[in-house]
């Protein structure tokens, strides 16, 4: 199911991550939950930025599910920022994700009621 509108739009996330305060809590919630090699599952990635929040913690890998063409532009931000080999982006609906592995942390911040509402 590939969604576009609101979630998709690079200006919407711009005003996420210009938002200080709400990314250094998440930032600092991430260092204290990721455990340096584990896995992490960021449902709903949108740009990324919990995707490098965990890596930058230690995560050994994670794994970006994101619906929406905003996934395009999170890939490219984590190859600019040098985690482009360390997430896995997965453009598909959560529940279409078969994961290869078991993750250790999961990290969202869900915007949409769409997993917890209306399904």
């Amino acid at each position: 199911m590939q969604v576009t509108g609101t979630f998709s739009d690079p200006s919407f996330h711009g005003m996420l991550l210009a938002d200080q305060p709400r990314c250094r809590a998440y930032r600092d919630a991430i260092a204290q939950a990721v455990i340096p090699g584990q896995t992490v599952l960021d449902v709903g990635a949108g740009s990324g930025i919990l995707s490098l929040y965990a890596c930058r913690a230690g995560a050994r890998h994670v794994y970006a599910a994101e619906r929406t063409p905003i996934v395009k532009l999170a890939r490219q931000l984590a190859v600019r920022n040098g985690l482009g080999d360390q997430i896995t982006f997965l453009a598909a609906d959560l529940r279409d994700i078969d994961l290869p592995e078991r993750v250790d942390v999961i990290v969202s911040e869900l915007i949409s009621q769409s997993i917890f509402g209306q399904h």
